[in-house]
């Protein structure tokens, strides 16, 4: 029998505004309150592995633990006929991996440097509540209709100095914005693993590039940018994490220089798409 409701008939199940590999995004209401919100549910095919489960459960607790309004809040969770799901905040607009593909072209760079520091200022709190996303790129970050960035899918974060889920050598995130060290122990990873994505994402934002093709997305940047900007990017995306901004303190102050060298002409476009676009 197919789900319509979820957490004993409280949650309305509407249509379906996002799917990924592991789990597809469900726009509900809310009966109780009347309000709008979506609801994560993980993949039938992976529901039954117990590990899987478990990680994705896991996205509610440590997003119950943050409150920034850079981070998408969470309502609750649960499993109805097999289905971990997650109740979150139903955000009313597009990420920035879909304005990418919607104007088919870089962002400018005043742009992307200001939707990038409002990303930044969220993983900075996520880290000093010792939490590490450790899946950062412009597919998870979501702008909202005030032009607010929104930072989603906490799903393979880690607890810092906490015993998790997932075992040594096993390698979690997105190829291109993973840090080297991600792909031989995400266990193990720090800070600077999400600093590493945060300046492979603001490099695609800017040079309409893949950074899985890390040199060319360089070397596009390198005719495109400012100096400034094109040093963070280069520094942020270092294969040895000692050479990187050390925190996402320091990366937010060299973003902010860089930002004041910008001549900020406005764009044509705004970040905000709506979910229909």
């Amino acid at each position: 029998m197919p789900l319509t409701h979820l957490d004993d008939g409280r949650l309305l199940l509407l249509e379906e505004i996002g799917k990924g590999g592991m789990a597809s995004v469900r726009r509900v209401r809310c009966l109780r309150s009347g309000e709008q919100r979506a609801v994560k549910i993980l993949a039938p095919h992976l529901s039954k592995r117990g590990a899987l489960r478990q990680r994705f459960l896991r996205e509610a607790q440590v997003l119950k633990s943050l409150e920034h309004p850079g981070i998408c809040r969470v309502y609750a969770a649960g499993i109805d006929q097999g289905l971990p799901w997650i109740e979150l905040e139903l955000v009313q607009g597009q990420s920035l991996h879909h304005w990418m593909r919607h104007h088919r072209q870089p962002m400018p760079p005043g742009m992307a440097v200001t939707a990038m520091l409002g990303v930044c200022e969220a993983v900075a709190y996520a880290h000093g509540q010792g939490v590490i996303h450790r899946d950062l790129k412009p597919e998870n970050i979501l702008v909202d209709p005030q032009e607010r960035v929104r930072v989603v899918d906490f799903g393979i974060a880690r607890l810092l100095d906490a015993a998790g889920t997932t075992r040594t050598g096993i390698m979690m995130g997105s190829m291109g914005f993973m840090a080297p060290e991600q792909k031989d122990d995400a266990k193990r990873v720090d800070a600077r693993a999400d600093v590493f994505s945060l300046c492979a994402s603001l490099g695609t934002l800017l040079s309409y590039r893949d950074p899985r093709g890390l040199d060319e997305m360089l070397e596009v940047l390198s005719e495109t940018v400012s100096e400034a900007l094109l040093r963070v990017v280069v520094r942020g995306v270092a294969s040895d994490a000692e050479h990187r901004h050390q925190d996402v303190g320091a990366l937010i102050r060299r973003l902010r220089r860089a930002q004041g060298e910008l001549q900020q002409a406005p764009s044509p476009n705004s970040l905000y798409l709506p979910l229909q676009a």
